[in-house]
């Protein structure tokens, strides 16, 4: 019975993980559209806090080297896009 506890909880580990890096990379995906992607989408997609996203975005750029457009689209929403 242990090792069956200990295998699924290696399991929901790597699930986590797998879910971590298929969101970041989604984002990513989602930043390099046309016209980018808002604040508000990626919260909706991600579940995470907007200063989540925020603090995501800016160590994309920082550390991740992707250069980052920041703006406010008509409706004055926040807009994230990543530049070629």
């Amino acid at each position: 019975p242990k090792k069956n506890a200990k295998a699924s909880r290696g399991r929901a580990q790597k699930d986590r993980k797998e879910a971590r890096f298929n969101k970041k990379a989604e984002v990513i995906a989602m930043m390099k559209r046309a016209n980018g992607t808002t604040l508000a989408e990626i919260v909706e997609f991600t579940n995470w806090q907007p200063h989540t996203v925020r603090g995501f975005v800016s160590i994309l750029g920082s550390k991740g080297g992707e250069k980052i457009e920041s703006s406010k689209n008509a409706a004055g929403e926040r807009c994230y896009r990543i530049s070629k």
